[in-house]
């Protein structure tokens, strides 16, 4: 029933027919009241569908979109404060996590049922699964992010990382804006520019480095990997997320002026 409907409805129909050819020696009359019932029923819940409780899902799919940012947000603001305080992972950070996935789960359920309603219903299909994509591969760099800092040894906050993520924040803040009341001032981003640049130069001299100590011979210290692991990946992370939630204004603004 839930994966091939029409064919359970085949057989189903079937079954009932000859259930009741035990009982009715007539079964064509079976037959026909079956069709027509069906015929019946079935214009019944189309006029019920598209006149008298019309429910489409591209009506409903903005509030799945500013669920999903929300628990995005939630969840990149847990991230932080587990990288800047490090020890045990804390309950918040939990249920955040699992807040952020449950919030992309119903999005992608209801582009499914998108999928499904008719043709001439499924409005801005493109724009909306463009949405569906970034914000998919938004929570996974996000959930890569965590994952690194809980299970790895991690120094000092670097003050880029806390701009890259006020800007990141500034804007999901802002596509909720644009979702909610189509409108929106425009952002201004601070500091964005120099803390790319601080990333890319303290990984930049930390090769170096570690250039200066292959040419002296020494091996890479434990210390020395973990820096240079953590400086690449963490850094790469953040830009990556900030370019995703670059692309997420762009697709709202685009969505909302359809």
């Amino acid at each position: 029933m839930q994966h091939n409907y029409r064919n359970a409805a085949v057989f189903i129909t079937l079954n009932v027919v000859f259930v009741f050819a035990l009982l009715e020696p007539n079964i064509l009359s079976v037959i026909q009241f079956r069709i027509f019932d069906t015929i019946i029923g079935a214009f019944l819940s189309l006029s019920a569908i598209y006149f008298l409780l019309p429910s489409w899902e591209f009506q409903n799919v903005s509030a799945h979109f500013v669920e999903a940012i929300k628990s995005n947000k939630k969840f990149l603001g847990q991230i932080a404060v587990f990288y800047h305080k490090k020890g045990e992972v804390s309950t918040n950070y939990k249920l955040s996590r699992k807040e952020a996935f449950l919030a992309i789960g119903n999005l992608n359920a209801a582009f499914e049922r998108m999928n499904q309603d008719p043709k001439s219903k499924q409005k801005d299909v493109a724009i909306i699964y463009e949405l569906v994509v970034v914000f998919n591969t938004f929570l996974s760099s996000l959930s890569s992010l965590g994952t690194f800092i809980r299970h790895n040894k991690t120094s000092k906050v670097p003050n880029e990382f806390d701009v890259f993520i006020d800007n990141i924040t500034l804007n999901l803040q802002f596509s909720i804006q644009l979702l909610e009341e189509s409108q929106g001032d425009n952002i201004e981003h601070i500091g964005i520019e120099k803390a790319f640049n601080l990333y890319e130069n303290s990984f930049e001299n930390l090769s170096n480095k570690r250039d200066e100590e292959i040419a002296q011979g020494l091996e890479i210290t434990n210390e020395m990997k973990a820096k240079l692991k953590e400086t690449h990946l963490v850094s790469e992370q953040v830009k990556w997320l900030y370019n995703l939630s670059e692309k997420m204004v762009v697709a709202i603004k685009s969505y909302k002026m359809k």
